[in-house]
């Protein structure tokens, strides 16, 4: 069943709930929210219901959004925020309305490869896994891929995912939703890290799959400003989980070095 739903932040209808939803935030991103959706809907695996959330866009991201979605057929919804509230608070809000098993979430420059979700599922049941991430190819603002972010493969626990950088792309990110519904999006920077963080303390131990299922868009406006925020963001986020400063300052450096070591390798 086809389904477009626009509201502000009331109750959507109630389905037979599908295997993935697909939580997607956006704001002004009338030049790239078309080729996301589109790499969403052309999934091998179609179990799944769409979620987007539009943060307050004021550009024509909606009407964009509409054309994409309403000649498909999947069960979908757009929920328009009345103000700009943010990517954690816009992606809580997609958790909670959402209603399949897992979340998968997206932003709206990143595209997933065709057989993204028909592999995760596959893994998912074969693992029984509470949640999985994968390996992701990098593309500049015209969708040249420029490089790859490459972990090995395996269970991730607290340990690995602090001690090295962040080894997970949010783009390839699937997670239970009963999960999720316990630990939701922080208002901080680098929310999605600290996210990964705490599942990790809460002896939630996820599995990186070596395959690349995603595109990440690096934006050519980085400069190393932000690289300096960047780095002081995640301080911030190891202290907020309760990391001593000594150990937090040494797990900054880590994240510092493999930032480094993966731009040298773009």
């Amino acid at each position: 069943m086809n389904k477009e739903v626009i509201f502000t932040e009331s109750e959507h209808d109630t389905f037979m709930a599908p295997f993935f939803s697909v939580v997607i935030t956006t704001h002004n991103a009338q030049a790239t929210i078309e080729r996301t959706l589109k790499s969403v809907v052309a999934q091998s695996f179609t179990n799944f219901e769409i979620t987007v959330i539009d943060d307050y866009s004021t550009d024509n991201t909606m009407q964009i959004i509409n054309n994409v979605l309403s000649p498909t057929s999947f069960s979908y919804q757009v929920i328009r925020l009345d103000e700009n509230k943010g990517v954690s608070v816009a992606r809580n809000i997609g958790i909670k309305k959402s209603i399949g098993r897992y979340i998968a979430f997206l932003d709206d420059d990143d595209l997933w490869l065709k057989h993204k979700l028909e592999r995760q599922h596959k893994i998912i049941l074969e693992k029984d896994l509470k949640w999985t991430f994968s390996n992701y190819l990098v593309v500049n603002n015209n969708y040249r891929r420029t490089g790859k972010r490459y972990r090995t493969g395996g269970f991730y626990g607290f340990k690995d995912l602090v001690s090295n950088g962040n080894p997970v792309g949010l783009l390839t990110v699937v997670i239970s939703r009963e999960v999720l519904l316990q630990y939701s999006f922080k208002r901080v920077h680098h929310e999605d890290y600290d996210l990964w963080l705490r599942l990790g303390q809460n002896g939630y131990v996820g599995y990186l799959d070596t395959e690349y299922l995603a595109e990440y868009m690096k934006s050519t406006f980085s400069t190393s400003g932000n690289k300096i925020k960047s780095t002081y963001w995640t301080y911030q986020v190891f202290r907020g989980i309760g990391i001593s400063k000594l150990k937090a300052t040494w797990y900054m450096i880590n994240y510092l070095f493999n930032v480094f070591r993966r731009n040298k390798n773009l």
